[in-house]
């Protein structure tokens, strides 16, 4: 396993200590990238990291920056400057009968923080390759009626628990304005909810894919669904007074045509710097999702506070040693080195002492 590169979160223990967490890069290439790096993470018993502690972790990033006096030293940051894949799916699901509080119809199932899909390496790689009655439709992993049971009918997806991936109890909003409402809390996040905003695809088809001006996205429901919540959108890309951290004019969300995406699902990535987050990926490319050490979640847990914003400067120097040259040397260098007239030496001292005097 690589070194821990990527910082996913950075704040104040209880005792004013700083706790810096980061996660391990997963990078894998070819045309089964995406299964492999998967079947790494899984290998690895570490758990894979959602959209939102990447963007956490920029934030920290930001806010770290900010505290040196140097904003743009966040895009130092191996969580700004590369690409991510994130535990969640894009799912377009076209329902074959009524489940409990949802119509038959076409939903667009955006999944964080859990999957019902993605925990499947071998069913990616399948499907890449076109083995075993398996194929992609549209660069995608196509669904199935029991991906559909499993989400719709029991509320559960696929998420890290008790060490490994498994079915967990995901809390489904069936809109936007609810996911936005629920989001809106402070401690939303607090707990890593994993999380499925279902959406009628006549509602998320009104969702902009793209690069849009940083303004409009503050309000991209995408965006803000994939993140967890506008908070953290507005956070991840803009100051307390709304001026973008790195002077950027746009910022990427990205999404494929969900009426071409009926019956199948997509990861997730978080893009480097102002490419954004989207489900515009294949699953038929390379993989580079984060996996993070149950040591570095123990970490995680202990933060209590945000790094403070206030610039601070390095003590050694801000107090510096006052070296004094001795006066006969100063003399010397005007007059041997120089060449300047023992008159004009005289007045150079002279100024030299009323700078000091000036202290």
């Amino acid at each position: 396993m690589s070194d821990a590169t990527v910082l996913l979160a950075k704040g104040l223990d209880k005792d004013k200590a700083v706790v810096d967490v980061r996660g391990t890069p997963f990078f894998r290439k070819g045309a089964t990238g995406v299964a492999d790096s998967i079947q790494a993470v899984e290998e690895a018993a570490v758990v894979r990291a959602p959209a939102y502690w990447l963007a956490q972790g920029r934030i920290a990033a930001v806010r770290d920056a900010r505290s040196r006096g140097n904003v743009k030293l966040a895009l130092e940051e191996v969580v700004w400057s590369d690409w991510h894949n994130a535990l969640g799916d894009t799912d377009v699901f076209a329902t074959e009968k009524e489940y409990q509080g949802f119509k038959k119809g076409v939903f667009v199932a955006d999944i964080v923080n859990g999957t019902v899909f993605s925990h499947d390496h071998q069913r990616i790689r399948d499907s890449v390759l076109n083995r075993n009655g398996l194929q992609l439709q549209n660069g995608a992993v196509r669904l199935t009626s029991q991906d559909a049971d499993m989400l719709f009918g029991e509320g559960m997806v696929y998420g890290w628990k008790d060490g490994k991936m498994q079915p967990v109890k995901a809390t489904l909003y069936r809109s936007g304005a609810e996911f936005l409402e629920a989001s809106a809390d402070p401690h939303f996040l607090d707990q890593d909810p994993v999380y499925a905003v279902i959406r009628p695809i006549e509602e998320a088809q009104h969702e902009p894919s793209g690069y849009q001006a940083v303004s409009a996205q503050l309000d991209n429901i995408g965006l803000a669904i994939r993140l967890g919540g506008k908070r953290m959108v507005r956070e991840l890309l803009v100051d307390e007074e709304g001026k973008q951290h790195f002077g950027w004019s746009t910022f990427g969300s990205h999404h494929r045509d969900y009426a071409a995406d009926i019956h199948s699902g997509r990861v997730v990535v978080v893009d480097a710097h102002s490419g954004g987050v989207g489900s515009l990926s294949l699953v038929s490319y390379f993989g580079r999702p984060v996996g993070v050490a149950p040591e570095a979640l123990d970490a995680r847990a202990k933060i209590v506070a945000p790094l403070p914003l206030e610039v601070t400067v390095d003590r050694e120097a801000a107090v510096q040693e006052e070296k004094m040259i001795p006066e006969d040397h100063v003399r010397r260098l005007l007059r041997d080195h120089f060449g300047y007239t023992a008159e004009i030496v005289q007045q150079g001292l002279h100024v030299l002492h009323s700078y000091q005097a000036k202290k």
